[in-house]
């Protein structure tokens, strides 16, 4: 009778503790890792939220974390800025998709994890694992010199003012 207790007793504290936490935050957490890397490679990075504030910074290649969502039932959403020598800053946006595993509440998380606890912590929003930013050539400053004193150009102009 004492062993039935301690079983049901397990049993009851096994299932409160799911209807009170998300499959999603069980799983994957409110944060997420993304590598970034650049082509050239040794680009320098800034990563922007919406409210313009920079949240995280670093060379690529390098691996950020960055927070899956932005509020109550919002994705997080971010301008990746890159910049290297002699080539135009880069802008690229990196927006969360939805967690598979926010539907993992059906069976684990309960109503409780699917209405407050995965949209509250972001759990329920996935960024992806990489982001590559193509920077391009660098630019070359090809400079046309001035034409020698007592040039004229003829391009254009009528027989007549060639003589």
């Amino acid at each position: 009778m004492r062993h039935a207790r301690q079983v049901l007793g397990a049993a009851l504290l096994l299932i409160a503790t799911s209807a009170l936490t998300g499959c999603s935050s069980i799983v994957s957490g409110g944060r997420d890792t993304v590598s970034f890397t650049s082509n050239p490679t040794g680009a320098r990075i800034r990563v922007v939220d919406r409210a313009g504030k920079e949240v995280q910074s670093g060379t690529t290649p390098c691996k950020l974390d960055l927070n899956r969502g932005q509020g109550y039932f919002t994705p997080a959403q971010y301008k990746v800025l890159a910049s290297a020598p002699g080539v135009p800053e880069r802008e690229v946006p990196l927006r969360a998709g939805l967690n598979g595993w926010y539907f993992g509440n059906i069976v684990f998380g309960g109503l409780v994890g699917m209405i407050v606890v995965d949209p509250l912590t972001g759990a329920m929003w996935d960024l992806p694992e990489t982001s590559n930013i193509e920077m391009g050539s660098p630019t070359m400053s090809l400079s046309t010199p001035a034409p020698p004193a007592g040039y004229h150009d003829y391009v254009g102009a009528s027989a007549a003012t060639w003589k």
